[in-house]
């Protein structure tokens, strides 16, 4: 229907298969997915799974996409909220805060999509939080928003997401993330020009690639007694413009660290340009194995860091001899100058060998880097 748009209330148990969703497209004001207030009062925690219509994962999701409309219409906003019972959903793409591309004048309209929910779980594969793609037009004045809030103990994962996209030179764009005690967890993480936040209180954030660029960064992180946990590497794998902390601590676990060659040694995990609040109350949660240290704010650098003070042997270059046999683990001294092989070492096979060149993995093997280099030995690699 046209403005206001329609409300679907679910029921107490429900099932949804569709390839396709939309809630609040063009014309739609308020458009609003619910659980129908009389099971929520009444605590009977409802509860929705949502899939494909095949059972897979639903294709596309829309929330406030106003696709095609043009002229001076209002555009799709549009509602989902499941708070107060219990969501499972696996979709492939999902849009929030859409508006369309085709109008050339002014009275482009705007859109917002709003996902709320408290239990359960929704994984993405794409996930658009606040899309503007509007013509070079510089008196826009309308506005794409995307807002997603996760509370309690529900969580959402995605691969990819994009915040704040905003193309061209009027309009602007906002997409924002807000977890409080919830769970977020995402693979990459970028940001268009627009207005990206993220904001945890109490809330987890789990990032496995990199949320932010030095070239893209986030607008804005607000932590109030938020855990982080993200990858150490050569650099920063977020990076925002404002990095803001409060509370009473914040916690960084770290997921993985590159090859150490030294102790201690340092890797920012976030790269910030504006510190706002305590920063000093950032502390380290946990570390891979048993690596020791400590978080610490680089004002210097203007990067929350890891501090490595101790941890597995310091990585190694090890060229191969197998003169004792072909085992390659870490217990035997198969390595010139007799070394053993320490996970992470830097490994070399090449021409030097004085012993067999047929190496036997015998136990799980990751080394820093793995060069073979040899023209007159021949090697041969066995094991699982």
């Amino acid at each position: 229907g046209s403005s206001p748009g329609g409300v679907l209330n679910l029921g107490q148990t429900n099932t949804i298969l569709a390839d396709n969703i939309s809630v609040g497209m063009a014309k739609q004001t308020v458009a609003l997915m619910r659980f129908n207030p009389a099971f929520t009062n009444g605590g009977a925690n409802p509860v929705v799974y949502i899939r494909g219509n095949s059972g897979n994962a639903v294709k596309l999701w829309s929330i406030g996409n106003g696709l095609a409309q043009s002229g001076t219409s209002v555009g799709g906003s549009g509602t989902v909220n499941f708070n107060s019972g219990t969501v499972n959903a696996v979709v492939t793409a999902m849009v929030l805060g859409r508006p369309s591309s085709s109008a050339t004048t002014a009275g482009f309209p705007s859109s917002t999509g709003t996902l709320s929910f408290n239990a359960g779980n929704i994984s993405v594969i794409t996930l658009t939080n606040g899309a503007m793609s509007q013509p070079n037009i510089s008196t826009l004045t309308n506005t794409a928003t995307g807002n997603i809030n996760i509370t309690g103990t529900g969580s959402l994962s995605a691969n990819n997401v994009v915040m704040a996209i905003l193309l061209g030179t009027g309009g602007s764009s906002t997409g924002s993330l807000n977890v409080t005690n919830g769970t977020l967890a995402v693979g990459t993480l970028s940001v268009g020009t627009g207005t990206s936040t993220i904001n945890l209180n109490g809330g987890t954030l789990i990032v496995t690639n990199t949320a932010g660029t030095p070239a893209a960064p986030l607008t804005a992180m607000n932590l109030i007694n938020a855990t982080l946990t993200l990858p150490a590497a050569a650099t920063a794998s977020t990076t925002v413009s404002t990095l803001s902390s409060g509370g009473t601590t914040n916690m960084i676990n770290v997921s993985s660290v590159p090859a150490i060659t030294v102790y201690p040694t340092q890797f920012p995990l976030i790269k910030y340009t504006t510190p706002s609040g305590d920063l000093t109350i950032i502390g380290v949660g946990t570390l891979p194995g048993i690596f020791q240290g400590y978080i610490s704010n680089n004002t210097a650098n203007l990067s929350i860091d890891v501090v490595l003070t101790g941890g597995p042997p310091p990585s190694k270059p090890v060229v191969w001899n197998g003169t004792v046999n072909g085992n390659w683990d870490t217990t035997t001294a198969n390595w010139k100058s007799a070394l053993l092989f320490n996970q992470n070492d830097f490994s070399t096979f090449d021409d030097t060998a004085l012993g067999t060149t047929t190496v036997n993995l015998t136990t799980a093997i990751t080394p820093g880097s793995l060069t073979i280099n040899n023209s007159a030995l021949n090697y041969t690699f066995n094991g699982t």
